[in-house]
């Protein structure tokens, strides 16, 4: 695989005069960064501009490149570039093209990554869990040395601390969440990074003073650094110190020296960045990877605050949690601020932080915590600060409600009169709705709120005012912290029509059967039984048929075959018989017909004396259930014989009893409860016959 950046190299070809000016070089396209993969070939391209002659010069690391076999210049049709062959990881670097002539000159520079190549050999598999549970996901890799893991959810890079804790060893990598919630699903993401080493050391030392005898620890990114051969730490003469070896990217970080005695504690900080030539790895798509947050990179952002936190108003005892999201070059510094003073994580605060986000969380607020939080980011080359406001408001009461009431059953005229204690800090909005909607004051109804005690008087209630009753009591608390009570009032009626049409389920010449829905209101009273009448339609006069059942399906019988009828049906409760539903008249018959002829028969399955007979169902059954066939047969041209008496339930039969060498013609006829159907279409003539079986006799001939 070869990549080729593409630079032309621009030449003024008018003739110039002597009294022309000559314009010095300008690079109209500079060099950019280059990703290339070891062992492949990769060409660094540049735009440039000026007078000629023009002198081009290649440069890495500020060492001026002699061309060989590896590095080859190239210049054609107004392009220049740099061809390097067969990539190793020494190539790796910044690279400089100086464009000169007699007015003057001018670089620009690009950065080469060289990416080697380290695989997965064990993914992190998805996986579904109970909220609670730990969760651990596992990637194993094989690789040489240094190597860099990085874990991510959803693009944003994880450390350890809080829920998170994260385990490296030589070849292995764990990432483990404790007591997870349905917040932490998402896309968890491992990158594999290797990096050339600096190879220098780094000292740190603080000098402490104080009453004997001082302890001393040392901390990177508020986590303690214990003993290990990479750091060497010692105490001299009351200074402390700690040597690292070997450094990479990987020891940028904020380092603290805490000293103790039985007298108190003190600590002094220093950032520490290292700054290396860094390669990613080529993953073989084993586990999702992305260069925005894997890629480490040259020191060139200044930080920039994209996301302020939001300032807030607070009650006493509750999570504060401010967020910022940021950009920037790391390694970046963050530091939160009250008063001038940082604030560290402890045990009534939490600070997390990566390179794109930080948080101060405060897990009880408390009046002393109001007043103005300050973030500030730094890297080498800028810095950025953003603030919010916290006050913690005095602690007042929410509304609570005295269930002293109950539900109220009125009959029609009466007054509603409902009241309840409310407790709570002062002032008080006080809210009555019915059905979710508010009440307001008018002439039939009353609201007042007087002595702690919220009162709703409604006068002459009516079938109307039944609902659902709320009393919503808001003060500077919060409404979310208000208690609501519901009452339902009820006014007695008689019930109302059952809910129509009336079904007429079936109907023969003897029964009808009905069915309908109970009435939308039952008068505020359980529905106790239906009445349930009938008459002839040309006749006034109402027949009881049944009454105190409370089913909504009815057979009537004893009808007489072709009279009209018609039925009504009226609910009934304590407080009596409701409005009536009436049925559309309705004719005692049957109110199906014969179904349509079955389709044309075939014939198979022929024998000398019998043969099989088959048909399709009519399309038409009659609005009846289809209860058997009939099928009858002659000789061609004769007269008609039925094949069965008792009707057939299938849709073939056997046809037994015929004679060698005779022409049958066949037909079928459909039955349901209303009768027979017309004959289907005559079938095609067919002929029993012997079946004749002739076997065959294979010769082989050998030669």
């Amino acid at each position: 695989m070869t990549y080729i950046l593409t630079c032309n190299v621009q030449y003024d070809l008018t003739f110039l005069s002597k009294t022309d000016r000559i314009i010095p070089p300008s690079f109209t396209r500079s060099l950019k960064r280059l990703d290339g993969i070891m062992g492949n070939d990769i060409s660094m391209d540049c735009k440039v501009s000026g007078s000629q002659p023009m002198t081009l010069s290649w440069f890495k690391d500020d060492k001026e490149i002699k061309f060989g076999d590896r590095y080859l210049p190239e210049i054609k049709d107004n392009s220049a570039a740099l061809k390097i062959t067969k990539l190793e990881k020494v190539d790796a670097g910044v690279y400089t093209c100086r464009a000169t002539n007699s007015a003057g000159s001018e670089e620009s520079s690009g950065t080469l990554y060289v990416k080697g190549l380290y695989i997965f050999t064990l993914k992190p598999d998805n996986q579904d869990v109970i909220p609670g549970s730990t969760v651990v996901l596992k990637c194993a890799f094989t690789g040489t040395a240094p190597l860099m893991i990085k874990w991510f959810r959803d693009d944003k890079e994880i450390s350890s601390g809080g829920t998170f804790f994260i385990k490296k060893e030589t070849s292995l990598s764990f990432l483990e969440l404790h007591s997870v919630k349905p917040s932490d699903s998402a896309n968890y993401t491992c990158d594999l990074l290797t990096y050339t080493l600096l190879n220098v050391a780094v000292k740190l030392e603080c000098k402490a003073t104080g009453t004997p005898e001082i302890s001393f620890k040392w901390f990177k990114n508020e986590i303690e650094i214990t003993q290990k051969d990479k750091y060497k730490m010692a105490v001299t003469n009351s200074v402390a110190s700690l040597e690292f070896f070997n450094c990479s990217v990987d020891d940028s970080g904020n380092y603290v020296c805490v000293a103790s005695s039985d007298a108190g504690s003190d600590h002094s900080g220093s950032t520490v960045t290292v700054k290396g030539v860094l390669s990613i790895p080529l993953t073989e798509n084993v586990l999702t990877f992305n260069l925005k947050h894997a890629f480490p990179t040259f020191s060139t952002e200044p930080p920039s605050v994209l996301e302020r936190p939001e300032s807030m108003d607070v009650l006493p005892g509750s999570k504060v949690q401010f967020n910022v999201l940021l950009s920037g070059t790391p390694p970046l510094t963050i530091k939160w601020f009250k008063d001038k003073k940082e604030i560290l994580s402890g045990s009534d605060c939490s600070v997390t932080k990566d390179n794109t986000t930080t948080s101060l969380e405060l897990f009880f607020a408390k009046a002393l915590d109001s007043g103005d939080y300050i973030c500030e980011i730094n890297n080498d080359v800028g810095s950025d600060a953003c603030q919010a406001m916290l006050f913690v408001k005095e602690h007042k009461k929410p509304p609570t409600f005295d269930p002293t009431l109950k539900p109220v059953t009125l009959t029609e005229g009466e007054n509603l009169h409902l009241s309840c204690h409310v407790h709570g800090s002062p002032p008080m909005k006080i809210q009555w709705m019915k059905d979710r909607k508010d009440l307001k004051n008018t002439s039939s109804t009353k609201i007042i709120f007087a002595d702690d005690v919220a009162s709703l008087e409604v006068m002459r209630v009516s079938k109307n005012d039944a609902g659902d009753y709320l009393c919503k009591a808001t003060n500077e608390a919060g409404s979310e912290f208000c208690k609501t009570l519901a009452l339902n009032v009820t006014v007695l009626d008689v019930p109302a029509a059952p809910i129509g049409p009336v079904s007429i389920l079936e109907v023969t010449p003897e029964y009808m059967l009905i069915d309908w829905r109970p009435p939308k209101d039952d008068g505020g009273s359980p529905v106790t039984g239906y009445v349930v009448e009938k008459r002839e339609a040309k006749k006034e006069t109402w027949g009881g048929v049944c009454s105190g059942s409370t089913a909504t399906k009815l057979k009537i019988s004893r009808l007489q075959s072709g009279v009209e009828y018609v039925v009504r049906i009226r609910a009934e409760n304590k407080m009596g018989i409701g409005a009536p539903l009436e049925s559309a008249p309705t004719v005692a018959q049957h109110t199906f017909e014969a179904p349509g002829h079955p389709g044309k028969p075939n014939t198979s399955d022929i024998a000398e004396d019998a043969l099989t007979v088959g048909w399709t169902m009519p399309l038409f059954d009659g609005g009846s259930q289809i209860t058997g066939y009939i099928v009858e047969r002659r000789h061609k041209g004769g007269k008609w014989i039925r094949v069965n008496t008792t009707p057939c339930k299938d849709l073939r039969i056997r046809v037994l009893g015929l004679f060698e060498g005779n022409e049958y013609e066949f037909r079928v006829f459909a039955e349901n409860i209303a009768g027979f159907s017309g004959p289907s279409p005559i079938s095609d003539p067919a002929k029993p016959c012997r079946h004749i079986t002739v076997l065959l006799s294979l010769v082989t001939w050998l030669k």
